[in-house]
């Protein structure tokens, strides 16, 4: 990829609930920059940012990735925009936490279909904790029972005044074929494959694209005072003025551009790439804090600043090892530089610099401030740390960290085998912050306290039972007694009670794993919704192919099902 300035590049998250198609319009933008020959689907297995098996299987995207390309901009100038995909699941916050840290703008992908739903509000309120300009894309315009003007009003009843819908469609579902341009009164229609072609208004939305348009415009200058003044007298402001003070608006957190299309079609998504361009702020524009001793320094993004690096994610490649993705802060980094950990103190080579297009790598020779980037091989290095130049100790200031919401006990079907459980669960924790894993001396196992993907079965290479961890009753088991072993596609516990932990239960973190795995001696039982209560603390004849279970589950006596 072509090296560009600062100022150029736009580090932007999709958020979303899930089903959206936050993936599927990540893939349509890298098709329609060119920087890839075709879109991969997701529903078929093919998205070119579902890296992991898991998400290949399940059909959905289970951490972020990342989708770098290069846009023309309408002034002609090339733009990088970094997007980064992420789950929409709860399950997953941590990743959209780690998105987060580190982009510039967020855009909030809603279907028109479907309309604002309860991860589009959860992570529009986080957006707005953070700080972040946003901006909010209405994606599934062709779809049967899509509606644009619905959508502007449950934005505007879930979060409040500030939305500017720059476009309006024309026609609607099947009808679908345009887009009427606010700010310019100007018409855009689109052929097959996302070309478009300027033409006059439409009759049928004329009368309400000239009184958005009269609306809109009072709304972006009342931000300017020369502007409003020129306004009020008559004068009529150029396209390029109104979107020059919106741009400010975009950056102060005060106005939301509202914009639609589809990426199955292709329509807007050309649009949708020129007002990120346009409206959305460069790192430049965003200094961040970090903590140098006792002091908190903004640090603005420049080239020729101290190169300064942060680390936002850790993907466990089982062939290239240990990649650290990070974003520069500040300077240029380039490959083979030393910079020190702040954390561990330890001294870090930065050899082979690359970027990530979802598991493809793309080799650099330098990344400069405000762009993202990964490395292989940072010994002492781990997601949230600061990479800085000897002598200078800072550390990039970050929010608190999620709290693990929901628990599973991990047992090794043998004693020799606890050492590669462990090995798997390290580098899990590596990839997620969020999972904390911990060792319970009494009993000697593992207790994850948070979701566990089965993925960790395959990196584990060694059979294992896992049981739900309850916040209600967790009792150790005398040697004589053992937990109902259980077949790998069913938990011994109800899911965790809808009042507090509800938002954080996947009813597959447990399944689908291969039977062969916990050997022929695994029994298979029901699910606890279909077993007899008094199953759960049966006891069974000791066997010599069978690991005593440290823990108990018993369901909580106040009958809340957790």
């Amino acid at each position: 990829m072509d090296l560009l300035p600062t100022d150029r590049i736009r580090n932007v998250v999709l958020l979303g609930h899930t089903g959206v198609g936050k993936t599927t319009l990540a893939e349509a933008l890298l098709a329609r920059s060119g920087a890839v020959p075709r879109p991969g689907k997701v529903d078929d297995g093919t998205s070119l940012l579902d890296t992991d098996p898991e998400s290949v299987k399940r059909r959905m995207s289970l951490s972020l990735a990342l989708a770098p390309f290069t846009w023309t901009a309408p002034d002609g100038r090339d733009h990088r925009i970094n997007l980064i995909d992420v789950p929409g699941y709860a399950d997953f916050a941590g990743e959209v936490e780690a998105a987060m840290s580190v982009a510039d703008l967020v855009v909030l992908v809603v279907s028109a279909v479907d309309g604002v739903q309860v991860q589009t509000e959860l992570q529009w309120r986080r957006a707005v904790a953070l700080g972040l300009p946003r901006m909010v894309f209405v994606t599934k315009e062709d779809k049967d029972r899509a509606n644009f003007h619905n959508v502007l009003e449950q934005l505007t009843v879930a979060f409040g005044a500030g939305f500017v819908p720059l476009e309006l469609p024309i026609g609607e579902a099947s009808t679908l074929h345009g887009i009427a341009d606010v700010l310019s009164d100007e018409a855009y229609g689109y052929e097959p494959g996302g070309t478009h072609h300027v033409e006059p208004v439409p009759s049928d939305v004329a009368e309400e694209e000239h009184r958005l348009h009269d609306s809109i415009v009072e709304e972006i200058v009342a931000g300017d005072d020369e502007q409003l003044e020129r306004y009020l007298s008559g004068d009529v402001l150029s396209v390029a003025d109104l979107q020059r003070t919106l741009r400010h608006e975009v950056l102060d957190c005060i106005e939301f551009p509202v914009l639609l299309g589809s990426a199955i079609t292709g329509l807007g998504l050309d649009r949708l790439a020129d007002f990120i361009c346009d409206l959305g702020p460069s790192p430049a524009d965003r200094p961040v804090d970090v903590h140098a001793g006792d002091e908190r320094v903004a640090v603005t993004a420049a080239s020729n600043g101290k190169p300064l690096a942060y680390i936002f994610k850790t993907i466990a490649d089982p062939f290239v090892g240990q990649l650290s993705m990070f974003k520069v802060l500040s300077g240029t980094i380039r490959s083979g530089d030393h910079l020190i950990n702040s954390r561990a103190g330890a001294d870090e080579r930065l050899h082979g610099l690359f970027v990530l297009l979802g598991k493809e790598q793309q080799p650099v020779t330098e990344v400069r401030a405000g762009d993202i980037a990964a490395v292989a091989k940072l010994a002492s290095s781990r997601t949230g740390d600061t990479l800085a130049p000897k002598g200078l100790p800072v550390r990039m200031t970050v929010p608190a960290g999620l709290s693990p919401q929901y628990g599973v006990a991990i047992v090794p079907r043998t004693q020799a085998d606890d050492d590669k459980l462990g090995s798997a669960l390290a580098r899990l924790q590596a990839e997620d912050p969020v999972l904390v894993v911990d060792r319970n001396d009494e009993t000697g196992g593992h207790r994850p306290k948070a979701r566990l993907r089965s993925r960790a079965a395959v990196t584990a290479s060694t059979p294992w039972r896992c049981s739900v961890w309850n916040r209600c009753h967790v009792e150790p088991v005398s040697s004589s007694s053992t937990l109902l072993s259980v077949a790998p596609s069913h938990v011994t516990s109800s899911p965790p009670c809808t009042r507090a932990w509800r938002s954080a239960w996947w009813p597959e973190a447990c399944t689908d794993f291969p039977s062969s795995m916990f050997g022929s001696s695994a029994t298979t039982a029901s699910s606890t919704a279909s077993t007899p209560a008094r199953w759960h603390s049966r006891r069974r004849r000791r066997s010599a192919s069978r690991t005593p279970s440290p823990l108990l589950v018993r369901s909580c006596s106040n009958r809340c099902r957790c």
